[in-house]
């Protein structure tokens, strides 16, 4: 039986020595493969020697190329006071430097915070004894305050005047108390308050993660990478600039943003990158093609147990959770490679036909062939062409 490498899909002949003691077995085709992969196997190793830590979660961040999502370990490395998309970049920048390029262990990085010396380990690790410094040290020295709690963060203050100022952009009095702000987004509709979220974030120079479901409903989901979010966010942030909150909201509500956009000019929009988004935001708000939540998944974020996604890429044949899990490294896998283009293999479900699409592109064993078969759900779902067809009558009987 031939093995095939977890980290670069090659003939493997080495397996994880504690794993193989317990029947699950993760294989590699070399020591240097495996101790690459180390930081995204010590999560599931059965017999590692210490406890995970929030170390151990930026490293996997870094590794997969995503800002950390684990609430603490956003706290603990300074992403939290890292207010802005621009910095909290830079600052996940300086780490994949200090963990890949100078291979410093999630390990020191952790024993470095814990005894209070991270920002001083860090710029003593940034100033190389045989060259120039690195810019991330100059960088760091300007903006100490992000590792240094005991510093005031200009930039939170910053951000609440400018969460305040979205706030007031849509029609709400400054002279509202926290008790009437809840009372009034109380009568809102769901999708009113959807859209107050994305302008609170684009006003704080923000954009959402995977975690929140306006990733899913306001297109981000279609970015390849992070960049291309942080430029979305920035076309949206044009788009603020030249309509009103209820414009905004109302065109969302009516399936209309596209639109939206192509009235105020904001030609980004239609760019090749985001050559997905107008299917996106064609739909009822909050109803997407079941491939945008299964990204949602392997970007680090959740599924109900009524996602679409669960059935169309046999999440529910895993009979064990083991199994489930390794079902969704395949597709972590695709997306994180950018391997191909997720409405290829939205097709091929759709067709029935995801263990061959995916088998094109990478190795994949065929125990999973059974599993990747769409079932049909539980429970009714009308299909999403019906739904935008019946959302479209609604708005258009409304206006």
């Amino acid at each position: 039986m031939v093995h095939i490498c977890v980290q670069c899909d090659q003939p493997a002949r080495l397996c994880c020595s504690a794993c193989s003691t317990t029947g699950s077995m993760t294989w590699y085709c070399s020591e240097s493969c495996q101790k690459n992969h180390w930081i995204c196997h010590i999560f599931k190793c059965k017999r590692r020697t210490r406890e995970i830590n929030t170390g151990d979660h930026l490293a996997l961040a870094v590794y997969r190329s995503r800002l950390p999502l684990d609430p603490q370990t956003r706290l603990d490395y300074g992403f939290d006071r890292a207010f802005t998309t621009d910095v909290k970049l830079l600052l996940f920048g300086m780490y994949r430097v200090l963990l890949i390029d100078f291979n410093l262990s999630s390990q020191k990085l952790h024993k470095w915070r814990l005894h209070g010396i991270l920002l001083e380990k860090i710029e003593a690790a940034l100033i190389s004894p045989e060259g120039p410094r690195s810019p991330y040290y100059v960088w760091l020295q300007g903006n100490s305050w992000i590792l240094d709690t005991s510093q005031p963060s200009v930039l939170e203050d910053m951000g609440r005047g400018q969460e305040a100022a979205a706030i007031h952009n849509t029609g709400i009095g400054d002279s509202v108390t926290p008790t009437q702000f809840i009372g009034i987004l109380d009568t809102w509709p769901q999708t009113k308050r959807d859209c107050l979220e994305l302008w609170i974030d684009i006003y704080c120079f923000k954009h959402p993660s995977p975690q929140s479901d306006c990733w899913v409903t306001f297109g981000f989901c279609v970015c390849d990478t992070e960049n291309d979010e942080l430029r979305l966010c920035r076309i949206y942030r044009s788009l603020r600039d030249r309509c009103s909150f209820d414009e905004f909201w109302r065109a969302y509500d009516m399936s209309s943003l596209m639109a939206l956009f192509d009235s105020k000019e904001c030609v980004e929009a239609r760019s090749q990158q985001y050559r997905h988004l107008e299917g996106v935001l064609r739909g009822p708000p909050g109803h997407v093609d079941s491939i945008w939540e299964l990204k949602r998944l392997a970007m680090g974020g959740s599924l109900d147990g009524t996602s679409r996604a669960i059935f169309d890429y046999g999440m529910d044949n895993c009979k064990e959770q083991a199994e489930r899990n390794e079902l969704a490294e395949i597709y972590i896998k695709f997306f994180a490679r950018r391997l191909g283009d997720p409405m290829d293999l939205h097709k091929a479900a759709c067709e029935g036909k995801i263990y061959e699409y995916l088998s094109g592109l990478m190795k994949v064993k065929k125990k999973f062939k059974s599993l990747m078969k769409k079932i049909e759900y539980p429970f009714q779902f009308s299909s999403l062409e019906s739904d935008r067809a019946a959302h479209r009558s609604v708005q258009t009987s409304k206006s």
